[in-house]
């Protein structure tokens, strides 16, 4: 099965709403992990939850494909946007 059939398939399945607050969680749970990394380093513990960290950015990739999908973002559309934020880096 396809990675865009799957997708389809747990849309269908759980719905679209649920899909897309599904990657709101992922994205709570992301930022969790980040603050904590974040933290762990600022009083100069050795930070141990990286792999944590690295499950739940590959959770919020996975979910923005949903969102990609049900929304029926194109890639033309991201490439284009993407450009212009990487435009606005530069300047900075």
């Amino acid at each position: 099965m396809t990675e865009i059939n799957l997708i389809r398939k747990c849309i269908k399945k759980c719905g679209a709403n649920s899909q897309l607050l599904k990657l709101v969680e992922e994205c709570a749970e992301l930022e969790k992990e980040v603050v904590q990394y974040v933290n762990t380093q600022n009083f100069g513990f050795v930070p141990i939850n990286r792999d944590a960290i690295i499950e739940e950015y590959v959770d919020v990739l996975i979910t923005m494909k949903y969102a990609k999908e049900i929304l029926h973002i194109t890639n033309e559309e991201i490439k284009s946007i993407k450009t212009e934020k990487y435009k606005r880096l530069i300047e900075f």
